[in-house]
C-alpha cells in the first residue's frame, strides 16, 4: 500500500471517529435534557412544555383581563318597568347602582359603613354589610378590593310581589381582591392579578304597604321624612311626627337598594 493510501485511510479513521464523538455527546446531551424535562414538566419534550405552559399563562391572564358576562335582560324588562314606572330612568339607577357597588366593596375593605348613607340603601343592606365585616373580624382576617371598575350593568329580572316590585341588576365587575390574616400574611387570592365578578343588586320599590307590613320585609327600608329625616313608623301618617311637614305617598312608596351578592357563589364565601 502506498503511503498516499495510508495517510487518507488514517485521515478517514479520525473523521469517523470523531463522527462518533460527536453523536455520542449529543446523545448524551439530548439524554440529560429529557431527563430535567421529566422531572421538571413531566414530559421529554421541554420547548413544547414551555411554549404551552406559557400559553396557558398567557390565556389566564387574558381571563383575568376579560370582563364577565351578564343574564342581560334590559330589552325584555325595562318597557314593562317604565310601564309600570314611567318615571324610571334607567341610566340614573345604573350610575346610583355601580356607585353603591363600590360603596359596598370599600366598606367591607374600611371595616365600617360610614359610606352607605344613601336615602335609597335600605337598611337591610346596611346591616348585612356589617354583618359581614364583624364575621371577617371574628375570623381574624381582613379582605381588600383594589382597583374596582364597573365595566357594565344590565337588568337581569323583574319581578313583582308581597307588595313590593324588585328589579334585579347584574354588574360585570373587576378588582384586584385579596385577603391577609391577623399577621398580614395573605391568605387567599392575589396582590397582583385582577379577579373579575358579577354581583347582583335588587332595586326595590313598595307598591303595597300593607302587603310589605304582613310579608314581614316593608322593615328593611327605614322610611324617613325627607325634611328632618326621622324615621315614619306610621304608613297612614299625613305628617311628620317630629317637624310636621307634609309626608306624601311618593315618600312612602319609594325605591330602595336592599340587597347585593356576588352572583353565582355560595353565602358567606368571599372568595
Amino acid at each position: 500500500m502506498s503511503p498516499g493510501n495510508i495517510i487518507a485511510l488514517i485521515y478517514l479513521g479520525v473523521i469517523v471517529f470523531l463522527v462518533i464523538l460527536i453523536w455520542v455527546i449529543v446523545h448524551k446531551i439530548r439524554q440529560k435534557v429529557r431527563n430535567y424535562s421529566r422531572s421538571l414538566f413531566g414530559s421529554d419534550r421541554i420547548m413544547q412544555e414551555i411554549v404551552t405552559r406559557s400559553q396557558g399563562k398567557d390565556q389566564a391572564a387574558a381571563f383575568e383581563e376579560e370582563p364577565r358576562s351578564l343574564n342581560g335582560m334590559t330589552g325584555v324588562c325595562l318597557p314593562n318597568i317604565t310601564r309600570d314606572f314611567p318615571e324610571f330612568n334607567y341610566d340614573e339607577v345604573k350610575a346610583k347602582n355601580e356607585a353603591l357597588l363600590k360603596a359596598y366593596l370599600n366598606s367591607i375593605e374600611a371595616q365600617n359603613t360610614s359610606s352607605m348613607t344613601d336615602r335609597q340603601i335600605a337598611k337591610s343592606l346596611v346591616n348585612k354589610t356589617q354583618y359581614i365585616i364583624d364575621d371577617l373580624k371574628s375570623q381574624g382576617k381582613h379582605i381588600y378590593y383594589h382597583n374596582i371598575v364597573v365595566y357594565n350593568t344590565e337588568i337581569s329580572d323583574y319581578a313583582k310581589g308581597n307588595g313590593l316590585c324588585t328589579v334585579k341588576l347584574q354588574s360585570a365587575v373587576g378588582f384586584i381582591n385579596f385577603m391577609k390574616d391577623q399577621s398580614g400574611r395573605t391568605v387567599a387570592g392575589s396582590e397582583s392579578s385582577k379577579r373579575q365578578a358579577v354581583f347582583q343588586s335588587e332595586y326595590t320599590y313598595v307598591q303595597d304597604a300593607d302587603k310589605a307590613i304582613k310579608s314581614g320585609v316593608y322593615e328593611q327600608f327605614s322610611l324617613s321624612c325627607p325634611n328632618c329625616g326621622a324615621p315614619i313608623t306610621n304608613l297612614g301618617a299625613k305628617f311628620c311626627e317630629y317637624c310636621g311637614t307634609g309626608i306624601k305617598e311618593i315618600n312612602i312608596n319609594s325605591w330602595k337598594f336592599t340587597n347585593i351578592e356576588e352572583y353565582g357563589i355560595r353565602a358567606k364565601q368571599y372568595f
